[in-house]
Order: C-alpha cells, then sequence, then structure tokens
C-alpha cells in the first residue's frame, strides 16, 4: 500500500485506489472512483420531516446535493461545527445517477491497495452494518474499513424521503 508519488504511479493496474478519511474518531476507506469530488464545508439548508440520515442540503454550481450523516452509522454523529470537509459521491440508483454528500473531519489520503492486503472482517466483532463492509486495511498501523457507499446509501434511500435526495 502506497500514497500516490505521480501520474504514472496511478495508472498501473493490479490495485484498487482507496481515499481513507476520518468522521470524527475512527478512520474508513471508499473506492475512489465512487468519488467525484472534495469540498470544504458548505452551509446546508436543513430538509423539514426528512430522515434522520439527511443532515440538509446544498448548492454546489447550481445543483442541490443531500448531506448525508454516515456517523449515524457508526455511533460517530457527525459534529458540523468540526467536520470542515464534505466528500461528494456519485451512484447508480433505479437507473439514475445521483449525487449526495458526506461531512468528514478529515482526508487522510488516497492510498493505492493491492487486493491481497484486503482483509475480511472477522466474525466477532460483526455488527448489525458489517454488510456495508467488504474487508479492512492497515493504514498507518490502524485497521481501516472499507466502506461499500453504495449499500450504504442504498440502504438510506430504502427507509427514507426518496425527495430529499432529488428521486
Amino acid at each position: 500500500m502506497a500514497l500516490y508519488n505521480s501520474i504514472q504511479d496511478y495508472s498501473k493496474g493490479s490495485t484498487e485506489d482507496y481515499m481513507i478519511f476520518c468522521l470524527s474518531k475512527d478512520f474508513l476507506a471508499v473506492q475512489v472512483e465512487k468519488v467525484t469530488e472534495v469540498l470544504p464545508f458548505q452551509e446546508i439548508t436543513q430538509v423539514p420531516n426528512s430522515s434522520e440520515d439527511v443532515l440538509g442540503i446544498f448548492n454546489l454550481r447550481g445543483e442541490i446535493l443531500t448531506l448525508v450523516d454516515l456517523g449515524k452509522h457508526f455511533s460517530q454523529p457527525v459534529d458540523l461545527n468540526i467536520s470542515p470537509a464534505i466528500i461528494v459521491f456519485v451512484m447508480e440508483y433505479l437507473s439514475r445517477q445521483i449525487q449526495f454528500a458526506v461531512p468528514v473531519k478529515n482526508i487522510q489520503g488516497v492510498v493505492k491497495v493491492k487486493s491481497s492486503e484486503i482483509s475480511k472482517i472477522p466474525e466477532i466483532g460483526k455488527n448489525m452494518n458489517s454488510e456495508l463492509m467488504t474487508g479492512g486495511i492497515n493504514f498507518e498501523n490502524q485497521f481501516v474499513l472499507i466502506l461499500d457507499i453504495e449499500k450504504f446509501i442504498s440502504k438510506s434511500l430504502e427507509k427514507t424521503n426518496k425527495a430529499a435526495y432529488g428521486i
């Protein structure tokens, strides 16, 4: 596993690229291909009667995006006063491409990970959110869970007001 040193490193095959970020205390990783951009925190507008997952919406260059509280699912509710960054994701849902955003405490970086370096999550310690994880990696002497962001949002959309996501 290595941080990118050049564009040439980025283009080499046989590895997956992951962005590692901190919610409030623990680190998570997501596939870079799901990330469209990272932004400084934006002013948000709360959506009345929306799901508890939805923190609000904000305008990004004329497009309204939903800000989702990923931290609630990991017992790390987001403190919007100390969440200086937002990760914007894109995914396919019901044959539509949707964008959404997640506030995070910080971005650690992007790493290349060989599939052989991804560990399965042990049966002991799995919780109700384990279906949202695809495995784990070691990063700077810490075990970092790999989040399937599409499963997380699909699960959230199944139980929420889809209008808040523009669907």
